[in-house]
């Protein structure tokens, strides 16, 4: 309830700039127009009011007292970025875009493979998985050259680096390049689309989605929970319901409102079911 913003309108792409995500993403070589459109503020927000949330109920629980909880957008999305947060409190200085590389990890990125638009995101964190790169790439000589001999000289060489990895990975498809690369123990994934990555071998051996019929007769996929339990596993159990499908139970069993109520209510167009005869917009 403080600070000159706190009458601020916000959506998530904004918090997004004003919390310093935005200036670190993209390319150097574009503009910050061109920064994707999608943002984690808000699911970021969440997380950190349920921990909030919790800490608060377990103050409640050990003194029998409750209290506000102060948060701000802005503030909680500052901290998504710990790398050039700490960088700046220590050190002084302001990161910039990295496009596809990383700070830590070199080499880092994705890297062109054989077919229209594939790809496989390679990460190296230390000089054990760069000889492992080396090896998958049949190039012992790049393991003792000593432009490549340490993190930072790999850093100072990153683009021609990348080049050699590239000349690498266009002879392969990208499944061919992360199976070789997670065979000799780099960190490598091919990056898919969706439709591959919800129905790809991975997903399919671990049951991840499950298929339900509709009261339509249409059937859909759905996902499974992402965190399975041993002994009290969440199970998909029933399919998304269709407008209204509940209004019944929800209204009548559980809010006790009288028939002729929900009636008024669904005439008027403040519910509706799948079979309400609403009238057209004027």
């Amino acid at each position: 309830d403080n600070g000159p913003y706190r009458n601020y309108r916000a959506q998530a792409n904004g918090i997004d700039a004003l919390g310093g995500q935005a200036s670190t993403r993209g390319y150097r070589d574009l503009d910050p127009t061109e920064l994707p459109g999608a943002s984690a503020a808000d699911p970021a927000m969440g997380i950190a009011a349920v921990f909030a949330i919790a800490s608060a109920l377990n103050y409640r629980d050990r003194t029998g007292k409750g209290q506000q909880i102060d948060m701000a957008l802005f503030e909680q999305f500052i901290t998504y970025n710990p790398q050039p947060f700490m960088d700046f409190t220590m050190n002084g200085r302001v990161q910039g875009t990295l496009g596809n590389r990383d700070a830590v990890a070199v080499p880092s990125g994705n890297f062109r493979c054989q077919g229209e638009d594939n790809w496989v995101s390679i990460s190296v964190t230390n000089d054990e998985e760069w000889r492992a790169l080396c090896g998958a790439m049949q190039c012992s000589e790049l393991a003792v050259d000593a432009r490549f001999s340490s993190l930072r000289k790999r850093l100072e060489n990153h683009d021609l680096l990348d080049s050699m990895i590239g000349e690498w990975t266009k002879q392969r498809s990208n499944h061919q390049a992360m199976e070789e690369l997670q065979a000799a123990g780099v960190a490598a994934g091919a990056v898919l689309d969706q439709g591959e990555a919800f129905t790809g071998v991975q997903p399919r051996a671990r049951e991840f989605l499950v298929e339900l019929t509709h009261p339509d007769g249409v059937k859909y996929p759905y996902s499974r929970m992402p965190v399975r339990f041993s002994k009290t596993p969440a199970e998909v159990r029933t399919q998304g319901p269709l407008l209204g499908e509940h209004n019944e139970y929800l209204l009548g069993m559980l809010l006790g409102i009288p028939d002729l109520e929900r009636e008024r209510l669904e005439y008027s167009g403040v519910t509706a079911t799948l079979f309400t005869d609403l009238p057209a917009c004027q």
